[in-house]
């Protein structure tokens, strides 16, 4: 991925420029391992891998807009942050207990 050649790029930019903070660079050198387990994982990382989208949203009562948007975003964190899964059924509960119009 096009992030994978950006961490190597910044990672061989560091070793030219900065040689005295090569001690640093494991932890740097973990990242690229980091992102791959990620990406072949299929983590969710964006809206796109959400398992609901505005439409499903709109469905259960959510007035299209700001307000999808923002539930949208929320649910979304939450998944990130591994305190939902990226389950449909899951996420559309959690979006009618977010959403107070």
């Amino acid at each position: 991925a096009s992030v994978l050649r950006l961490l190597e790029v910044k990672r061989c930019d560091r070793v030219g420029h900065a040689p005295a903070h090569r001690q640093a660079l494991p932890e740097v050198s973990e990242i690229p391992a980091v992102m791959q387990g990620i990406l072949d994982r299929g983590d969710c990382l964006s809206l796109r891998q959400l398992a609901v989208d505005g439409r499903d949203l709109i469905a259960i009562g959510i007035p299209a807009g700001k307000a999808v948007g923002a539930v949208l975003n929320r649910l979304l964190d939450a998944v990130i942050d591994g305190e939902l899964p990226n389950e449909k059924a899951a996420l559309l509960k959690a979006a009618k207990t977010e959403y107070r119009g």
